[in-house]
This record gives structure tokens, sequence and C-alpha cells, in this order.
């Protein structure tokens, strides 16, 4: 049938182009089952596909939003900064590859600077310096793919987790504040939002003092990668390494010379961690609240 199809009839014409915004979701996925799986060769094209985009679709830090047959379209719009930088929060957690730490970073910065909008908080749609409209979209709800600013709450919580600089908390309870009237109205349509709130108001930080390379490193990173936390943010710090002094788990160290994980959450760390079922169960427990600082 295949064969005489191909005689008798045209092909209909295949749409070929490539999408900033798409290739970052495809990328997250792509890399955290390839972690999750042990599966090595999905993590490759993860990264194959990171590095296309980083080399055809970008100049400088600013993306193009979509390419095909040698040519850059448009320019980048917030989705594809967005996915783009969750993208490289993901790779970044499963390689230990600061690049994409650092990529996360800048593209939060543009983002930051040319699609702000200042005076009611939150992200448009197209950047200050694109074609001028008589209206700048600006929205929460996810439709065929979610919103740049439900996203956006997620990847900024995650870079306050990993960094410790607390604009970007500030930036991501910003996005929260703007859209949090629009949860009693439709909030099947924020997925992506409620998600990110997860993340900042919960987020687990699961700090790992190893040698990537070392096997009980790999065990404890195994035992984070086989759980279903999408509000962690995992770090593996080499011994010596320092972290910013504002993490929580700034100064921890291996115990006994052995590769440790200690579990953070509301800048609080739990006791060193040497053995991946031990790790594996305290993973299970429910969120802890946040303490009550107030004076009693």
């Amino acid at each position: 049938m295949l064969s005489a199809r191909a005689q008798t009839r045209k092909a209909p014409l295949r749409d070929d182009k490539v999408l900033a915004d798409s290739n970052g979701m495809m990328i997250a996925a792509l890399a955290n089952a390839g972690a999750a799986f042990a599966n090595p060769a999905w993590l490759v094209a993860a990264e194959k596909a990171f590095a296309f985009v980083i080399k055809t679709m970008s100049d400088g830090n600013r993306l193009y939003h979509s390419w095909r047959d040698g040519k850059r379209g448009h320019m980048g719009f917030a989705d594809d900064y967005a996915q783009m930088a969750r993208a490289a929060l993901v790779l970044w957690e499963v390689t230990g590859n600061k690049q994409y730490l650092d990529h996360a970073k800048h593209w939060t910065m543009v983002l930051n600077e040319f699609f702000w909008e200042a005076k009611n908080s939150g992200y448009c749609q197209t950047a200050a310096d694109d074609t001028p409209l008589l209206h700048r979209v600006r929205t929460v709800f996810d439709q065929a793919s979610a919103s740049a600013n439900g996203i956006m709450v997620g990847v900024l919580a995650k870079l306050y987790l990993a960094t410790g600089e607390v604009s970007y908390r500030d930036r991501s309870g910003n996005i929260v504040n703007a859209f949090a009237g629009e949860i009693g109205r439709s909030f099947l349509a924020m997925g992506s939002y409620l998600n990110g709130l997860e993340t900042l108001l919960a987020g687990l930080q699961i700090v790992i003092v190893g040698q990537r390379n070392n096997s009980k490193t790999q065990e404890l990173v195994n035992a984070v990668l086989g759980r279903s936390l999408p509000n962690r943010m995992l770090l593996v710090v080499a011994p010596g390494e320092e972290l910013p002094e504002t993490h929580p788990a700034h100064g921890k160290a291996m115990e006994n010379g052995q590769p440790t994980a200690y579990v953070c959450q509301h800048q609080n760390c739990s006791a060193p961690i040497a053995n991946p079922v031990t790790l594996s169960q305290v993973l299970q427990l429910p969120p802890r609240p946040p303490q009550n600082t107030r004076p009693q």
C-alpha cells in the first residue's frame, strides 16, 4: 500500500522548521528521561539539540524563534527563552556542566531586560525592541504549550535554589503575585504556574558532596533521579568546592571520607546521608512546613 500510494499520490507538505521553544521542551524531557532511565543516548540527543540551538538560532544571548533551510526566522518570543532556560537547568543538573547554568542565567537576564512589564509585573510575549504592537500580550494561561510566565516561576525559583541569589526568588514571587487573582477564574489553565509555585514555596535542594565520577556518588545521584521530584534542584559538589554563603548547604562536607548527601528545604538541611537507600526513603517524606521564625 505504501508503494502504491507513493506512485499515485503526491505527498503532503511537511512542516520541517525548527522552533526554539519546542526544542527546549524536548531537550528537558530527553535529559530528564535519559538520567532517570540511565539511557545515555537520550542525554546525547538532548545535548546535540541544545548545541544546535546555540550555534544556529542564537545571536549572543538573543534567541531566534525559528530556523529552516539555513535561514533564521523571527526574533525569539518569551516562550523560547523560558523553555530553553528550563532545558539548560535540567542539563546542568544531570551533567554538572556549568555552561548550561550560565545559559539559563543569560536567557533570564534577556527576559528581565526586554520582556519584563514593570508596571504590572510579568513577562510580555514579545520583546520591547521588537516590532511595535498596539498591545503586548502578557498572560499566565497555558495553551498548546506552557506559558512563559508559568515556566519562569519555576525557572527563577530553581535559579535561586542553585545560586542563593535572592533577586531570582523575588522576581519569581513578583510573577506569582501578579497573576494570583487569576487562580479563582481559571486555575485549570495555570498548571505551569502552580507547579512553579510549589517549587518556590517548597523546593528541595539535594546537595551531594563527592566526585561525580565516583561510583558511590553516582549511587546517591541515582537515588535522587529514581524519584519523581519536579520541585527538586540537584547539585553535585566536588570536595572543596564552595557553595554560595547564602546556600543552606554552605560548608557541608563528606562524612568519613565518603560521598554524602544533604536534603535541604526552607533553608534547613538534613543530617548527612551516605546510604542511597536512606536517601531514597528520606525523599519519600512529605514536604516540611516552613518554620515559624516569629518571636513567641
